[in-house]
């Protein structure tokens, strides 16, 4: 589960985006390689792993905005095919 402050507005003259918030994995999950990370479109700008026997991943980064729409993408990740998504759309003036 990813959760994450929400913002005062998704709309900003900005050069960055403060994100922060909560990965929870389950701990009985037998799946021990766990990690976090987001995209701005194709280019990942944040990574961070978490041990094997971390159920919790926090996370606070400021996250670099191009000018107009940033799609950001938070991927939570415990083996190949056990992935959650959360889709974030900040846009710069």
């Amino acid at each position: 589960i990813i959760t994450f402050k929400t913002a005062a507005s998704y709309v900003t003259n900005k050069e960055a985006f403060d994100l922060s918030g909560t990965v929870r994995f389950d701990a009985d999950s037998p799946r021990k390689s766990r990690s976090f990370y987001v995209f701005r479109g194709e280019d990942k700008v944040f990574f961070r792993s978490g041990g094997a026997n971390s159920s919790v991943i926090d996370f606070d980064t400021k996250i670099t905005l191009n000018k107009g729409s940033n799609d950001l993408v938070l991927i939570a990740r415990e083996s190949n095919t056990h992935v959650t998504r959360r889709y974030i759309t900040v846009f710069r003036r």
